[in-house]
């Protein structure tokens, strides 16, 4: 086995590019993120059911569901009948861009069970950035007959059972991700230009059960 110096430091050189690529990727992510906390307020504080989020029960083919709003906090119980994903909206105009952040705690339930929320809603399509019990995110699109991937299932910091904050920054057609404050990452799709935001679970199993929790809800728009 023959070992090339210079072949090696080619491969290093171009690590350490994408390293340096990566880092000012992370640096431009945060400094717009910094950027859109400085927008007005559209909704934010405590759950209010003024503000046209749903409560009660309800129940289809899928699931089994309550919600209700509890000393501010929005708690979301539900059963699997089969794999499923809800989404809840409050009375609001669309926006483009945005700053969307809340808390977020999984209460009980398996560690695939998901909670997170969705943005630029339109009908019944939406983007969506979920967190899992164990800690994993991802983000997708659902537009049409069609579910897209836009960043694959990773590791955050986030802790299981605990509060975990998850926030989105929407800018034209780029979205940046972050769990806990931490940059997480981010894509860019031009599908859905506008829309509502709103709050998103979902359980993969049959008798799965869970509880959910969200509080500290707030978007800001230009």
């Amino acid at each position: 086995m023959s070992f090339d110096p210079e072949e090696a430091g080619e491969r290093d050189g171009s690590r350490e590019e994408r390293g340096e690529e990566e880092a000012w990727r992370r640096v431009a992510a945060l400094q717009l993120a910094l950027a859109a906390t400085h927008y007005p307020v559209v909704i934010g504080g405590s759950f209010r059911t003024e503000n046209g989020w749903e409560t009660g029960t309800s129940d289809d083919e899928l699931s089994l569901g309550k919600q209700e709003i509890v000393r501010g906090a929005y708690r979301w119980e539900a059963r699997a009948l089969d794999s499923f994903s809800w989404w809840s909206c409050p009375e609001m105009d669309a926006v483009s861009d945005f700053y969307l952040t809340v808390q977020t705690r999984q209460v009980n339930g398996p560690a695939d069970g998901e909670c997170g929320v969705i943005f630029r809603a339109n009908g019944d399509d939406a983007y969506g950035f979920s967190l899992r019990g164990d800690g994993q995110c991802t983000a997708y699109r659902d537009y049409g007959d069609e579910h897209k991937t836009l960043l694959e299932w990773r590791p955050t910091l986030a802790c299981a059972g605990q509060v975990n904050r998850l926030t989105v920054v929407g800018s034209n057609s780029r979205f940046v991700l972050l769990v806990n404050d931490q940059y997480v990452g981010e894509f860019a799709d031009d599908a859905l230009p506008e829309g509502k935001v709103g709050l998103t679970i979902g359980l993969s199993h049959e008798d799965d059960t869970a509880t959910f929790e969200f509080s500290h809800f707030e978007l800001r728009a230009p």
